[in-house]
């Protein structure tokens, strides 16, 4: 059984990773009532916080990038083409 990857989700979860970013945080505080034993929400607040860059993150994007970019530059218009036709070749055989 082949895992299917939405490469481009992950790819976006790793650069928001990698730049830090805001996010909202919810807290509630709940007690229990002495009648009936339910619980009875007393606080609830949302707070702002902030995840910081991270550095292994940065790290694997940029290498990420370096090697996707650098594959491709130094090929000639055939070696691209052969490069095409494996590439093809490799998603036919990926779907089956």
């Amino acid at each position: 059984m082949k895992l299917k990857i939405d490469k481009e989700k992950l790819a976006k979860a790793l650069y928001k990773k990698a730049i830090g970013y805001d996010f909202e945080e919810s807290v509630e505080e709940y007690s229990v009532d002495n009648q009936d034993g339910s619980l009875k929400k007393n606080k609830s607040r949302i707070s702002k916080k902030h995840l910081p860059p991270d550095i292994p993150a940065m790290k694997a994007l940029l290498s990420l990038c370096e090697t996707n970019e650098s594959k491709y530059d130094g090929m000639n218009e055939e070696q691209l083409l052969e490069e095409r036709a494996k590439l093809l070749e490799e998603l036919e055989n990926a779907e089956n």
